[in-house]
């Protein structure tokens, strides 16, 4: 591969709006929107080499078929690797600039932030869809009976309390759930849903049955409808409840690794909310039945490294699938994938 020419002695390319220090952040982003996807470890790749006592980074994209550009000799690994970066820039300096302007028409800016609604709304919105009137499309038979499951044991589901087995019968699926976390000969049985294409739609089949029989148990159903006892407040609880656990299991508060805790076995779909480069903030629309939900305004928080697979970073609006965990800071995204 070609190695580009640096572009000027002093090292500066004349594109508007590029801070110095957020050069690598720039690239990163133009290339993303660039090529329309998140991007992966080997999507752009430094390589420094020491000259004496100063450095020369080159950076290679291959997201644009193997490109390589050689920055100016710094005095650091870090400002070699930024020069890097924006020699990339300058020499991309029209795709830049038209991203930029895809940006300005609309298409890169961030979704409107959604509508507030007013107490009396969110109180007719809750009635339409108790009634029926109105159906929640994030609620699947799966979460339905996550979220009942959890209003009749009033607590979160551990692992293995909820367990799907799935069997293949010709070229169809069938699917059992147990629900251990049920009380008396309940905890015991299981159900089994119609034959399906596939899997999912199967363990979607059990959970439907399983909601049909919960429902008609009168007992089940009182216990579902009792009102949760609320004490100092849900986050006052929570908080009770994680110290108690943390002191259990020897962890001290702000430490490294902290504690977590499978809220749901269930896939949740969301969308990435804001991403500052190891971390950001996503949203689901589907129901979370956990006392850590008002905390963080009801966003939850993505580390980078539990994404699946080696994505370097996401766009806003990005569509994930994830796992929900509840750690001492709220609640997490962990076994993350971007769909």
């Amino acid at each position: 591969v070609k190695l580009k020419a640096q572009a000027g002695s002093s090292g500066q390319c004349d594109i508007p709006s590029l801070a110095a220090m957020d050069l690598k952040q720039d690239l990163n982003h133009f290339l993303q929107k660039h090529c329309k996807r998140p991007l992966t470890k080997q999507d752009i790749v430094y390589t420094t080499s020491k000259y004496g006592t100063q450095f020369q980074a080159i950076v290679k994209l291959n997201c644009l078929g193997g490109q390589e550009y050689a920055g100016h000799l710094t005095a650091d690994t870090k400002a070699a690797e930024k020069s890097a970066a924006e020699q990339a820039l300058a020499a991309n300096a029209a795709a830049v600039q038209a991203v930029k302007a895809e940006e300005a028409q609309g298409g890169g800016k961030k979704r409107p932030p959604s509508k507030m609604m007013t107490p009396q709304e969110k109180a007719e919105k809750k009635a339409r869809l108790d009634s029926g009137e109105e159906q929640n499309p994030a609620m699947t038979p799966k979460t339905e009976l996550n979220s009942l499951l959890m209003r009749i044991v009033k607590r979160y589901l551990s692992k293995g309390e909820t367990v799907y087995n799935c069997n293949k019968i010709g070229m169809q699926y069938q699917a059992t759930v147990q629900l251990s976390c049920l009380p008396e000969e309940w905890g015991t049985r299981a159900w089994a849903g119609q034959l399906s294409s596939n899997k999912q739609k199967a363990e979607q089949s059990a959970a439907e049955q399983a909601l049909k029989d919960i429902k008609g148990d009168e007992k089940l159903a009182a216990a579902a409808a009792q009102p949760k006892g609320r004490g100092k407040g849900a986050k006052g609880k929570y908080m009770e409840m994680m110290k108690a656990m943390m002191e259990e299991w020897g962890w001290q508060w702000g430490a490294d690794g902290m504690p977590r805790e499978r809220v749901s076995e269930e896939d949740y779909i969301g969308s990435v909310l804001e991403w500052k480069g190891h971390y950001g903030w996503i949203k689901t629309e589907q129901a979370i039945e956990h006392e850590a939900k008002e905390m963080h305004e009801g966003k939850i928080y993505l580390n980078k490294k539990d994404i699946v697979g080696e994505v370097e970073s996401l766009a806003e609006g990005q569509a994930v699938k994830f796992k929900l965990f509840v750690d001492p800071n709220g609640l997490g995204a962990e076994e993350c994938t971007p769909m």
